[in-house]
């Protein structure tokens, strides 16, 4: 199933998470928006200072992928001395299974990281969204020893989008499978979080950050017939997003202020995220008829290539803009830009560079004050 509108809501809420008195100390941030392009297309933008060496990869229907999101997206960025790191990664689906019996005799158990033919999507056991955050620090960071800092508060305005949103899910689901009698949906789920870590890399001390939110569904399918009772349970689960941040423990206080602007300002496309969907629905066929996600891929390429950005690709945020502790301004070449609204001057140029600052002494050279859009 493709849920509509978890995008900006995740996204957003992610923004919210980011706690104020922790991130960008120096009270004033630099970043550059740049288009993202991959293999002949546009698909996505990152926020990340000009000076750092920004790569990107598409994945099409391979390990990580699944019918739900058969293309995905990764983002990073690095410093120039290589020890400040950026990642972004769009949205992935997983599924696990309580019980999957036929007459009461067990038919499939659950093993994390087995492709599971049936949903075409990995199978991993449900977790939170800080325990997802855990596995993101765990699985890029193997064998080093990880210590969680501190975790985010969501705040009450934000706990309330949350709880609506959870509700409209599970009504929206619902809904959806009223028609057969064979399927019942148990319950909804949705949770974001945003978790800092401490470790020790090459004997120099590092602090994380790692922001992401995870959607899930309980579900429960019973079929009879000719004799046979199969009685399945599982959860469906999707990551919508994931935003990482490494640098040395020094520095982490003015960082946050860059990572800041990348999470507001850094992710796939409308376009990218639309072909995702629409390819999703084209390749359904082909791909269950041969139990094979590869079988996909081609038009899946195909699918991407050519894509292009305008200045309307990332606008669909900007209506909850009050709700969620940011302003929406419109940089020189027409992109729409997020910023949190504790800064009060934000300035802009024409190569994308934008400059806030909580300081109305500190004009950058060159750079034009952009007026908040309302």
């Amino acid at each position: 199933m493709k849920k509509t509108g978890i995008r900006w809501l995740a996204i957003l809420l992610a923004a919210l998470l980011l706690p104020a008195g922790a991130m960008g100390e120096s009270g004033a941030a630099l970043v550059q928006v740049t288009r993202v392009e991959c293999d002949g297309a546009v698909v996505g933008r990152c926020a990340l200072p000009a000076e750092y060496t920004v790569s990107s990869q598409v994945s099409y229907c391979g390990a990580g992928q699944s019918l739900s999101y058969p293309i995905q997206l990764e983002i990073s960025g690095i410093s120039p001395a290589g020890d400040r790191l950026f990642a972004y990664a769009s949205p992935a689906a997983y599924v696990q299974y309580l019980d999957y019996t036929m007459n009461g005799a067990q038919l499939l158990t659950h093993q994390d990281g087995q492709w599971d033919v049936n949903t075409m999507t990995t199978m991993l056991t449900f977790s939170t969204a800080a325990g997802y955050a855990d596995r993101v620090m765990t699985g890029k960071y193997p064998g080093v020893q990880i210590t969680i800092a501190d975790e985010a508060e969501i705040t009450p305005e934000a706990q309330a989008q949350v709880d609506a949103h959870t509700r409209q899910m599970y009504d929206q689901m619902t809904e959806l499978v009223a028609g057969d009698g064979t399927v019942s949906v148990d319950d909804a789920f949705f949770d974001v979080a945003q978790r800092s870590y401490e470790m020790q890399i090459d004997g120099v001390d590092y602090r994380a950050v790692a922001t992401t939110a995870v959607e899930a569904y309980q579900m429960t399918q019973n079929m009879a017939g000719d004799g046979l009772q199969v009685h399945i349970s599982y959860i469906i689960w999707d990551v919508p997003f994931v935003y990482l941040m490494l640098t040395p423990a020094a520095e982490y206080e003015a960082a946050m202020g860059e990572y800041e602007l990348f999470v507001l300002n850094t992710s796939a496309s409308d376009g990218f995220t639309n072909a995702c969907m629409q390819l999703s629905n084209q390749i359904r066929e082909s791909v269950i008829n041969s139990r094979s996600l590869a079988a996909g891929e081609t038009a899946c390429r195909s699918g991407v290539q050519g894509l292009t950005e305008s200045e309307y690709d990332y606008t669909q945020e900007r209506f909850s803009d009050y709700l969620f502790s940011q302003d929406d301004y419109t940089a020189a070449d027409g992109r729409h830009v997020k910023v949190p609204n504790r800064y009060d001057y934000v300035y802009g140029d024409e190569m994308g560079n934008i400059y806030a600052t909580d300081n109305a002494l500190d004009v950058p050279q060159g750079m034009t004050q952009l007026e908040r859009n309302h």
